[in-house]
């Protein structure tokens, strides 16, 4: 009864019941992997990214083979990276990225987590995948989680060679290593 309640709420956007009601699930039924997603799930809608990545992490225990399901490993992923936990983002990313290296989101998530780690080199190395693969998210190059690398003198050079590629064009306006009639200042 308790998971289908969790479940209802789920699905109308009550969020903090669904986290609640999930919860006693898992009281009851410590192995119920599914209840284990709806925590999960419910505390990733209220952005609540340590509750999440202990779900996340309960999960990945649970499941019995978690590489041959890389959505959970990837969405794992995800939510250790906003939760701050970067040295297990990154275990767990790569691992995701042994099976499907040329999936933009896992290569952007691994520059994110580069970038946070100060590993500007291997930030620069996905983040250059991510794009040339598709990558192609609202915000992209505003977002403060790839902040080191966008300060670093790589960010600019991936970015040219992917709007060149992308569009035709040698130089992107806002480049401080492109002169105004687009040729490289370097």
């Amino acid at each position: 009864f308790y998971y289908y309640l969790g479940a209802i709420y789920l699905e109308s956007g009550e969020n903090a019941k669904a986290a609640d009601v999930f919860s006693r699930v898992v009281k009851i039924a410590p192995e119920d992997m599914e209840a284990w997603r709806g925590i999960e799930e419910s505390n990733f809608r209220l952005e609540k990214w340590e509750t999440a990545a202990l779900a996340s992490e309960r999960i990945l225990e649970l499941d019995p083979n978690p590489r041959f399901n890389p959505d959970i490993i990837l969405r794992s992923g995800y939510i250790f990276l906003r939760a701050g936990k970067l040295e297990r983002a990154e275990k767990i990313l790569l691992d995701v990225y042994k099976h499907a290296g040329n999936d933009p989101a896992i290569n952007y998530y691994l520059a994110v987590v580069y970038s946070r780690s100060n590993k500007i080199e291997k930030s620069a190395e996905h983040f250059r995948k991510a794009l040339m693969a598709g990558y192609r998210e609202p915000g992209t190059l505003r977002d403060p989680d790839i902040a080191n690398l966008r300060k670093s003198d790589l960010f600019w050079p991936i970015m040219e060679q992917y709007w060149e590629g992308s569009t035709g064009h040698s130089a992107i306006p806002e480049s401080p290593h492109s002169s105004p009639t687009g040729s490289s200042t370097q």
